[in-house]
């Protein structure tokens, strides 16, 4: 990987996670409410906080007032969409290292492919007793498995 994709994946890197710092400070009511069980879907407590706010249900504790549950669960709601704002920001950073590498993985097998046709055209190459016989040889071998190719068969 060259030093400009390293620092361009560094500032990206810098850049979201300076925003998903930024958008938990803001949100800092938010990011501290508590978590809704796992068995209960977002639409579900979305029902409950209606029915919370127009008095069909009350809770269990009569101290407790509804609209205050309500904007508990609220939050918690809000909280979930956050969280999953945060992760897709930060996982879009891994996509841009995966496209970077990618890129110079095809750009190492292109000069790899280039170097073995070179070798391939030397002067040395023709003698089979030679290094870059040998090296061309191996070179031949391993892009032949790596392609899949079968191996060539011998007629008998």
């Amino acid at each position: 990987m060259r030093t400009r994709d390293r620092e361009r994946i560094h500032k990206d890197w810098q850049r979201r996670a300076a925003a998903v710092l930024r958008c938990l400070y803001a949100y800092r009511d938010v990011a501290n409410a508590p978590s809704l069980p796992q068995d209960v879907s977002i639409s579900r407590a979305r029902r409950t906080v209606e029915r919370l706010r127009s008095g069909a249900m009350r809770p269990a504790d009569a101290r407790v007032s509804p609209l205050l549950v309500a904007d508990v669960i609220e939050r918690s709601i809000a909280k979930i969409f956050l969280m999953r704002w945060c992760v897709a920001e930060l996982s879009e950073s891994f996509f841009l290292w995966n496209d970077i590498n990618v890129r110079c993985q095809n750009e190492r097998v292109k000069r790899l492919v280039e170097g073995f046709h070179r070798l391939k055209k030397s002067p040395q190459a023709g003698d089979p007793f030679s290094t870059a016989a040998n090296r061309y040889r191996f070179l031949h071998r391993e892009r032949r498995n790596e392609l899949g190719r079968p191996p060539r068969r011998r007629e008998a």
